[in-house]
């Protein structure tokens, strides 16, 4: 935490525990809360997504929230509908076969 001082300590916690040492990768240069980009609830950020669909192959709500992250445990409610509104505005969708 005394590394990221841009990051609530919960969050930076909580990302240091999720990610280790990739924790750089996903804060890059962000001098600030405000360069992590959206709040969606719960202590995710927008930046923190985007790593995960980029390097993690996370596609759905439900696998960011369950699966990687384990926020849907205390999480607002809020923060699936924005999470899903998030990911339809950025991942482009399926070509059809």
């Amino acid at each position: 935490e005394a590394r990221w001082p841009l990051l609530p300590r919960e969050t930076a916690l909580r990302l240091a525990r999720a990610y280790g040492t990739r924790i750089g990768k996903i804060l890059g240069d962000a001098a600030s809360t405000e360069a992590m980009g959206e709040d969606l609830g719960g202590g995710l950020c927008t930046r923190e997504v985007d790593y995960l669909v980029a390097h993690e192959w996370a596609r759905t709500t439900q696998d960011i929230l369950w699966r990687r992250s384990k926020l849907q445990l205390h999480a607002p409610p809020e923060t699936a509908r924005r999470l899903d509104d998030y990911l339809n505005r950025t991942i482009p969708p399926k070509a059809s076969r």
